[in-house]
């Protein structure tokens, strides 16, 4: 007896239909295939293209066509075969960019970095029911220090029941914020942390409703207690207690199907869990795949000094390689200012007390451009408040510029 043959359907999951750029009528719409057998064929000569862009590329020039198009001129497709020939514009501008090439070395690190520390969970010592595991990170928005202002303490002698006694009008230490991450910025590798833990369960357990106990409860307990094994131990009795919780929680629904609403109270048993801080995953970087170019000899658009175009024309290299009397006069000016603030601030330098000295060497970092600094990164290299900070920097500042009008 041959097998019958079953028809497949469809599936549960309904396809999504392509995007279709065209118009529902219209000279667009009859010359559809025609379109889209030039699009094939320019992506077949052109293969590093993506074939939706150029189509869509080719309908918005269709579009154009058809309203320019005049019919006692001759065929529209005669037409449009000629309007198509701007799809090699998007060919040069893709030769306009030059790839990026990392190495196998530099991409390696990276994904190993996004992807964090691997994780073996140990199960060993439990039941033989189902396994949940966690894997949850999060950044410290703010940790606090705590740092003795040396800036602001003075000492003294005095005397006290007839001893001579060195004194000082220190109290207690400062305690500052240290920001982990600002906003639209990577947080700092040392604010990040994840949590990875692995319980086993009994065979009787219901590991879905434990699992969404434990998942709502870890987030809050994270936050009340720093990394290590004092967190360790309170994961391990919050998750005992959920388990009791819902055990407790399940006999009493059994029991209520027979009649008995009287309360469950279970005694917490310790489950087999394997808690670990391994390391945590790094946001990716998004790295650029190309490097646009440009032409110096390519024609721009110009405007006076009144924001009206003017009909010159003008190329990128004409803009790039002007200069002026009056630029180089400002270039002279400017390194004679810098050289004169370099001037006074080593000068000054072997006056300033301990804690302004980071300041000044952060300014003589800026005036020898080797990077572009602010006060918040400095604030957060010297572990001290950006209010603190300012202070310092308004003090070095002041005296570099007292130094410079005693110069003059």
């Amino acid at each position: 007896m041959p097998r019958k043959k079953f028809k497949l359907g469809g599936g549960n999951i309904q396809a999504e239909k392509a995007y279709d750029p065209f118009p529902k009528d219209g000279l667009v719409k009859q010359y559809e295939q025609f379109i889209r057998d030039n699009v094939y064929y320019f992506c077949r000569n052109n293969p590093g293209l993506n074939r939706q862009q150029v189509l869509c590329r080719a309908v918005e020039i269709a579009l154009a066509a058809e309203r320019a198009f005049k019919p006692e001129l001759g065929s529209f497709a005669t037409y449009l075969i000629w309007r198509l020939k701007e799809l090699k514009r998007l060919h040069d501008d893709a030769d306009k960019r030059v790839p990026i090439h990392y190495s196998k070395e530099e991409l390696e690190q990276d994904r190993a970095e996004e992807r964090g520390e691997d994780v073996e969970l140990d199960f060993s010592g439990g039941g033989n029911g189902p396994r949940l595991t966690f894997d949850l990170q999060w950044c410290l928005a703010t940790i606090f220090e705590t740092f003795i202002d040396e800036s602001e303490i003075r000492t003294y002698w005095s005397r006290q029941d007839g001893k001579v006694e060195k004194c000082t009008n220190y109290g207690r230490p400062h305690e500052i914020p240290i920001l982990g991450f600002l906003a639209g910025k990577t947080p700092r590798p040392w604010a990040r942390h994840r949590l990875a833990a692995g319980v086993q369960l009994g065979g009787a357990d219901n590991a879905p409703a434990i699992h969404k106990r434990i998942s709502a409860d870890i987030p809050e307990v994270v936050r009340q207690q720093p990394i290590g094994e004092i967190l360790k131990g309170w994961l391990g009795a919050v998750f005992d207690h959920l388990i009791r919780r819902q055990r407790e929680a399940d006999d009493e629904a059994e029991k209520r199907l027979i009649g008995d609403y009287s309360p469950t109270f279970l005694e917490a048993e310790p489950n087999a869990a394997d808690i670990r801080f391994p390391g945590a995953r790094r946001p990716p970087k998004y790295l650029p795949k190309y490097i646009p170019l440009a032409s110096l000899d390519e024609l721009i658009d110009r405007d006076d000094s009144d924001g009206e175009a003017t009909d010159g024309k003008r190329t990128l290299h004409d803009v790039v390689g002007a200069s002026t009397g009056s630029d180089s006069l400002m270039g002279d000016t400017l390194d004679k200012q810098v050289d004169t603030l370099k001037w006074a601030l080593e000068e000054v330098r072997p006056s300033l007390p301990t804690s302004e000295l980071p300041v000044a060497d952060r300014m003589m970092d800026i005036l020898e451009g080797r990077r572009s600094y602010s006060q918040a990164d400095l604030a957060a290299d010297m572990r001290r408040s950006p209010g603190y900070v300012s202070k310092l920097w308004d003090r070095v500042a002041g005296k570099v510029a007292n130094k410079i009008a005693g110069q003059k």
